[in-house]
């Protein structure tokens, strides 16, 4: 739980266990899974210095493994990829990070050709769009007030066009009702 200076308090829930297969059912897969269906927000976190899960499994680059979580979500429900979401870069204080997120980056910006150069097993139909990238250190707690900013005004953001929504289809009833009344009593 997140909790902000004015009382605002935003749940977040970690799914460290995502892994390839996971809209299989492999390792956690489903449980962690089904807490995505319930979120407004995805926050992909990214070890920019890329990943390998065991020594049996390949090594992935950060772009690869934003890639695969994307594809294991996508697979999941195909609907969850256009949720909001923010990409967070992690462990910007180990050597050559500025250099593999300047990279990470421009392959993002750059993605519809890029991808052509990764094993189609891994490639998403559709990318989730960030709205935001954030660079940080958890390790140092650099920028991390920063991301939590940046994930406050897009949950504020998203509350808002929700309570927009609602109120709009409730004006909608409220006419239609009017309309449909026939002022016999």
């Amino acid at each position: 739980m997140m909790e902000y200076e004015d009382g605002r308090q935003i749940s977040v829930a970690d799914l460290p266990g995502l892994i390839e297969g996971a809209y299989m059912n492999v390792g956690m897969g489903h449980k962690f899974l089904k807490h995505v269906e319930r979120t407004y927000l995805l926050l992909f976190v990214i070890d920019i210095r890329g990943f390998q899960l065991n020594a049996a499994s390949p090594f992935r680059s950060a772009l690869e493994n934003y890639l695969l979580l994307n594809k294991e979500i996508e697979l999941y429900n195909p609907q969850l990829v256009d949720k909001p979401s923010v990409i967070c870069l992690n462990k910007m204080d180990v050597k050559g990070a500025d250099e593999r997120s300047a990279k990470f980056l421009f392959d993002l910006e750059h993605i519809a050709e890029v991808k052509k150069q990764f094993p189609e097993e891994i490639i998403p139909k559709n990318i989730s769009k960030p709205i935001e990238i954030v660079k940080i250190s958890a390790k140092l707690q650099q920028n991390t007030d920063i991301l939590k900013s940046v994930l406050r005004s897009a949950i504020d953001e998203i509350d808002d066009r929700r309570r927009e929504r609602i109120s709009m289809e409730s004006l909608e009833k409220e006419s239609q009702l009017l309309e449909s009344d026939d002022y016999i009593y």
